[in-house]
């Protein structure tokens, strides 16, 4: 289960309509206790369980970083893409 997500508001903006600089959130999963805490993990009751969950937190996470700077630097390239056709048509 994944616990952890990439935010990329503006993947869905037409290409040549971008409305800012690029950027990406990383938002946690839905899972919620009665009280409103985001859990990360399941109930850990031994030592072997603690590091098997953070691990785990951490490779998800390594990810995601991944994920992340991927998306970004997409964005940026449709930015630059942008900025070269505004350019270019008002050289024009």
């Amino acid at each position: 289960m994944e616990r952890f997500a990439l935010y990329s508001p503006m993947q869905n903006w037409p290409v040549l309509d971008v409305p800012a600089s690029p950027f990406v959130s990383i938002a946690l999963g839905d899972h919620v206790t009665q009280d409103g805490k985001r859990m990360l993990s399941a109930h850990l009751m031994t030592d072997g369980e603690v590091d098997i969950a953070i691990d785990d937190l951490v490779r998800q996470l390594n990810k995601l970083r991944v994920k992340a700077k991927k998306e970004l630097q997409l964005r940026k390239e449709s930015m630059a893409q942008m900025v070269r056709v505004r350019s270019e048509s008002s050289d024009a």
